[in-house]
């Protein structure tokens, strides 16, 4: 198995040093594995419903959509049929919730968010554009969005009484599981009796790739069987030597338990937390 580390140099780590020193990595709520099928679709919602609400306030029809996608529009055209208040009272109601949802937490900057929206006469700013204006490098500033926007998604989606507007954003499509997409097709078609071989074959993917998709689906879902991949005794003492050793890398474990793969080692560890694996 190819090596897959990094070294720095000593110049690296003194930059590095200093960077953490500024920027948390990751920052307090990134979660891409659970936000990810959200995070697109929680902006594109929300921006063009400030951009919407703003805009009925002020009597002006003739704008252009921040968010092109039909989709997103016919959503959108759905979701203000559904409100039983006038613009006004929409309006009021979308600023004190986000407000609120804003200023709950102290470890985000809300400009963050806010200099990316549209409104009334006034363009939200590119990310280019919003990170220079924050003294941000691109990479810390798109960070802080993912963070920010999955702190609001994790907010709303668990206080729906206390944000009932911005909860209703993602209502719809809240799932229990967070599969990638690649994965969940993969997932239905294990769920329909196909094998990994079969699988890979009808979707032209490497075997590698359905491999990754069962260790993704190992990591979440709590009823996946195991054995079906791993005998009970390999699972065993996979997990005995993971925890009797700070080992951290597969090839360290797999030296010690005869007859055991890494395709077995990372499913066994994903189903644990994946504590030791990296």
């Amino acid at each position: 198995m190819a090596s897959e580390n990094f070294v720095l140099t000593i110049e690296g780590e003194t930059e590095l040093n200093v960077f953490q020193k500024c920027v948390t990595i990751p920052p307090k709520f990134l979660e891409g594995w659970k936000y990810h099928h959200l995070t697109t679709l929680f902006w594109e919602r929300l921006s063009l419903l400030v951009q919407v609400s703003s805009n009925l306030i002020n009597k002006n029809k003739g704008f252009i959509p921040i968010q092109n996608k039909q989709e997103t529009q016919e959503w959108f055209k759905k979701f203000l049929k559904m409100q039983n208040a006038n613009r006004y009272e929409l309006a009021e109601q979308l600023y004190i919730e986000l407000t609120e949802c804003l200023h709950q937490e102290k470890s985000i900057e809300p400009a963050v968010l806010v200099l990316r929206l549209t409104g009334h006469n006034k363009i939200g700013l590119t990310s280019e554009q919003a990170a220079e204006r924050l003294d941000m490098t691109t990479t810390h500033y798109h960070l802080e969005f993912l963070n920010i926007l999955h702190y609001m998604i994790k907010t709303v989606s668990t206080m729906r009484n206390d944000f009932p507007l911005l909860s209703s954003l993602v209502q719809d499509v809240q799932k229990e599981v967070p599969l990638t997409l690649s994965t969940e097709k993969t997932f239905q078609l294990l769920d329909k009796g196909y094998v990994p071989n079969e699988i890979a074959a009808m979707r032209n993917l490497k075997m590698s790739t359905i491999e990754d998709h069962i260790v993704e689906i190992a990591l979440h879902v709590k009823e996946f069987e195991l054995n079906r991949y791993v005998h009970p005794d390999i699972e065993k003492r996979i997990m005995e030597v993971a925890s009797k050793t700070s080992a951290k890398k597969l090839k360290q474990i797999r030296d010690q338990v005869d007859g055991a793969n890494y395709f077995e080692i990372r499913l066994v560890l994903a189903r644990n937390g994946g504590q030791k694996w990296n």
